[in-house]
């Protein structure tokens, strides 16, 4: 039987919000600095994109190991790849950013272990987010971990333990049923609900450490906005990226331009730039 050594104690709902509130505006402080210009408004109305390759998430993480594994990184022996150690060296005490994140359990829990300080996840499919901004808190360090094999008399705390965890604005407790696999909830993950070009040009210059666009593709749907918005996005990727910040690529339409080059694999769809020390002429 699992327990809980610390009682889920009642929160008052106001109290919750105001703190989920302050928490969201310190870290939109943090990071945002300006509005979106009324031409991306426009763009995001008509581009021929952005169609999430649902599993490229999961697959783009696998590539972070050697093996493969149904639920990469629930293993604790598996052992990170090329691309893996290098995501994983960049990422540390950073600030990451996710184009069309997709669901990001299984991404941010990879940086989450490789102590990154900020994970940021954009995407504008309405089931990804709920609601539109959402700060994923830190819950106790007895609540982190939960897995699948409850007992019957542990599912009325598990029931407790997960109303506790909404009304302290937080995500609900999920498990993944079948694996015995476990997460945890902690406060460096920030998610957004939006167009990735409106979201990432409200963003600080040089304010982040590593962009990754993963299974993103274009439609032949408005060509030439589609063509226009594409290269918004390179301008303003290049404007929020630190010098020496990496870009990862993984089958994605998306290109960045006047990057060096790292690391690829072009059997695997992948690949990973660096935007240079000093500025091209």
């Amino acid at each position: 039987m699992n327990e809980f050594k610390e009682p889920c104690q009642p929160v008052n709902p106001d109290d919750a919000e105001t703190k989920k509130r302050k928490e969201i505006d310190r870290i939109k402080e943090r990071i945002f600095d300006r509005e979106t210009p009324e031409a991306y408004k426009e763009l995001a109305k008509k581009v021929g994109i952005i169609e999430l390759k649902e599993p490229y998430a999961e697959n783009l993480l696998r590539k972070f190991y050697q093996e493969y594994h149904d639920y990469p990184g629930s293993d604790p022996s598996q052992e990170l790849s090329e691309l893996g150690k290098l995501i994983s060296e960049e990422a540390k005490d950073g600030m990451v950013l996710d184009l069309g994140c997709g669901k990001t359990r299984w991404m941010a829990s990879f940086f989450q272990k490789n102590q990154a300080e900020l994970y940021i996840g954009v995407d504008l499919e309405p089931d990804v987010f709920v609601p539109p901004v959402t700060v994923v808190s830190r819950l106790p360090q007895s609540w982190a971990f939960l897995s699948n094999d409850y007992s019957e008399e542990s599912e009325k705390e598990l029931e407790e333990l997960r109303a506790c965890t909404v009304s302290e604005g937080v995500y609900p407790v999920e498990t993944l049923k079948g694996t015995g696999s476990r997460q945890r909830l902690r406060d460096n993950v920030f998610e957004i609900q939006d167009d990735m070009l409106c979201a990432i040009s409200r963003m600080k210059d040089e304010s982040v450490d590593m962009v990754i666009v993963s299974g993103i593709e274009t439609s032949f749907k408005n060509p030439e906005e589609t063509k226009e918005y594409l290269h918004a996005l390179d301008v303003e990727i290049r404007r929020v990226l630190k010098k020496s910040g990496i870009v990862l690529d993984y089958e994605s339409d998306v290109s960045v331009s006047d990057m060096d080059f790292v690391i690829d694999d072009n059997d695997n769809g992948w690949k990973v730039l660096r935007k240079p020390d000093s500025e091209v002429s």
